[in-house]
């Protein structure tokens, strides 16, 4: 477990600290699906030099809570602009069900924060992510503090691609060798 705090915390520090992210994904809008302990619906929207901001909404599918939670991310290009490394945080808001199955007292309710670190792949309209998402629960009936989910498998479609900056252009390069 000590393990797995430790190799989170360095790659979100470096992702933090890590120059050059600008230009680092390939949409402004995707929304789609998110698996891991459960089944979940996300939304992730540009905001500007290398930063989206994602909400989670999840579902009572596979488990008794329904909650959300709000991502600050930090994207960096690996190979090109669709395959990235991404890392952040942000609050998480879960809403307990009681045995039978109505809403449990407000004070079982969980609030905490998140983090994320994960890589993504866009290819043509879809993104596709993994990544491990750790919770630390700050409220609320919370028999465990510190909640690993484990590996979160994303597909996204992508609702509003972003238009490449061009910083140069071979064909001009060419005709200037020419002439």
């Amino acid at each position: 477990m000590k393990y797995c705090i430790s190799v989170f915390t360095i790659a979100a520090f470096t992702a933090v600290f890590m120059p050059g992210a600008s230009f680092a994904q390939s949409y402004n809008t995707a929304a789609g699906i998110r698996v891991d302990k459960g089944f979940n619906f996300t939304a992730q929207q540009y905001i500007a030099d290398g930063w989206t901001v994602e909400a989670m909404f999840h579902t009572p599918i596979v488990t008794k809570n329904v909650g959300v939670t709000f991502l600050a991310e930090k994207h960096f290009k690996v190979i090109s602009r669709g395959f990235n490394f991404y890392a952040g945080g942000g609050p998480h808001y879960y809403w307990r069900k009681g045995a039978n199955g109505e809403n449990a007292d407000p004070y079982r309710n969980v609030f905490g924060l998140s983090g994320i670190a994960g890589l993504e792949l866009s290819l043509g309209r879809f993104n596709l992510s993994a990544d491990v998402k750790p919770e630390f629960h700050l409220s609320g009936d919370i028999s465990r503090v510190f909640s690993w989910n484990g590996v979160g498998v994303s597909c996204r479609y992508i609702i509003d691609k972003r238009e490449r900056k061009k910083d140069w252009d071979v064909r001009v390069k060419i005709r200037k060798r020419k002439a």
